[in-house]
């Protein structure tokens, strides 16, 4: 191999060894999904306090009846909402 051929082969490899170290250090964390079961356990909790009645109207406000109407992705905007009251 000529000394050219050995030099870009080395500067290929290096490009390749910095998109790797590249990605170990640029991995974005994956967002929790937060299950029904969450939810409700915030939410039985809240209402235990009292705090029902606003339960009922925050589900009520993302377009729900119940909890077990309400689309999967609400919950996260709906534990926050209740978690703050």
């Amino acid at each position: 191999m000529k000394q050219d051929e050995l030099i870009l082969q080395v500067a290929k490899d290096l490009y390749k060894l910095a998109e790797h170290i590249d990605s170990l250090f640029n991995v974005t964390p994956e967002k929790k999904t937060i299950s029904i079961e969450e939810v409700r356990s915030v939410l039985a909790e809240k209402s235990q306090a009292g705090k029902g009645p606003e339960i009922r109207s925050l589900i009520a406000k993302y377009g729900a009846d119940k909890l077990t109407d309400l689309e999967p992705s609400c919950y996260e905007a709906l534990l926050n909402e209740v978690k703050a009251l």
